[in-house]
């Protein structure tokens, strides 16, 4: 039997450069569309090196919620 999707299905969107490079400082966009509960989102971005992904580089919490209308950016360094 096939699940047919929601019409209005929750999405994660995380916008990013392709290439993150050290020392420099980017922007990564956090986004949830479709996202009708009243409750804030916390998200977590982590990054780390590659492709042994060994040294964690930075972590970033995040909240989402109505008052950002559920997007954010992060300077990541």
């Amino acid at each position: 039997m096939d699940k047919k999707k929601s019409p209005m299905e929750v999405r994660y969107i995380m916008s990013a450069p392709q290439i993150l490079r050290v020392g420099s400082e980017e922007r990564v966009l956090v986004e949830v569309q479709d996202y009708n509960a009243k409750d804030s989102m916390k998200v977590h971005v982590r990054v780390m090196n590659f492709p042994s992904k060994h040294t964690d580089l930075g972590n970033y919490l995040l909240t989402l919620d109505s008052n950002n209308k559920y997007q954010a950016l992060v300077n990541i360094k």
